[in-house]
């Protein structure tokens, strides 16, 4: 929780923070499925959902977190080959998904 500056980053250390974030959403990967996935976590209180949003001709991949009410609580920022995977850890507490890179 907090700022990316407050937040504790491992062995990484403080440099981790300093790394740029991207804030331009990257096509989404030429294997993306386009569907769009949800996952409910396992005590049915949050779900998320992952979409194929389109921003200037551009389509991008983004994952929404949701109450089982219906209340948006967070989005994922931008990130580079983020694919249509999703999955909760068993313990709730993080959600998964997969990346390409260099489209490998």
């Amino acid at each position: 929780w907090g700022s990316k500056e407050t937040q504790f980053h491992g062995s990484a250390g403080k440099a981790a923070s300093q790394q740029p974030v991207f804030s331009t959403p990257t096509p989404v990967s030429h294997t993306d499925t386009l569907e769009t996935r949800v996952s409910w976590r396992g005590d049915g209180q949050y779900f998320a959902v992952s979409t194929v949003d389109t921003r200037d001709d551009n389509q991008y991949r983004v994952i929404r977190m949701w109450t089982r009410e219906g209340v948006h609580t967070s989005t994922n920022e931008p990130t580079p080959g983020l694919e249509d995977s999703l999955c909760w850890r068993p313990s709730g507490n993080l959600v998964t998904s997969t990346a390409t890179h260099n489209e490998q």
